[in-house]
């Protein structure tokens, strides 16, 4: 064996052992953490026009599916709910990924997307604000997505 194909071989050892340990991915001689591919993913979203809230966790209570239907209507704002946040991989991704849309929606709206979804929430206090949100829902405005797996962004897009 000579010395180029024992070089290759432990490079690709090392590769394999970051994804393993780290849990990234090597992009161009570096590597990416979950936070650096949720603001890619982010980015590619916002690029084709579309403002997604990603989540995870129980999205079954009536009030945050009508908050999640309220904030697709009134801002465009998709809600995709995803299992895999839980891990801290998902979390980070999730983190970074937020972040990049909230700075979109900022420079849109004025206001970050925890202050959107917030004001979300309280409405459906509201009956009529309730009863708008209850209508998105009859229209096919939006639902509360269960269909990404933040570790892998291409799936459920």
């Amino acid at each position: 064996m000579d010395e180029r194909e024992t070089g290759s071989g432990h490079m690709a050892c090392t590769v394999l052992l970051a994804v393993l340990v780290f849990g990234a991915i090597p992009v161009g001689g570096a590597t990416r953490g979950p936070q650096a591919r949720g603001r890619c993913a982010a980015e590619q979203d916002l690029k084709e026009g579309r403002f997604v809230r990603r989540s995870y966790g129980d999205t079954t209570a009536p009030e945050h599916r009508l908050a999640s239907l309220l904030l697709r209507k009134r801002y465009g704002v998709e809600s995709w709910n995803g299992s895999c946040g839980s891990t801290e991989g998902g979390q980070r991704y999730n983190e970074g990924y937020n972040a990049t849309v909230s700075a979109a929606l900022e420079a849109k709206f004025g206001r970050r997307l925890d202050d959107l979804q917030a004001e979300c929430s309280l409405a459906i206090q509201d009956p009529a604000a309730r009863k708008e949100a209850e209508e998105a829902g009859k229209a096919g405005v939006g639902e509360v997505l269960d269909r990404f797996d933040p570790m892998n962004p291409g799936a459920g897009s």
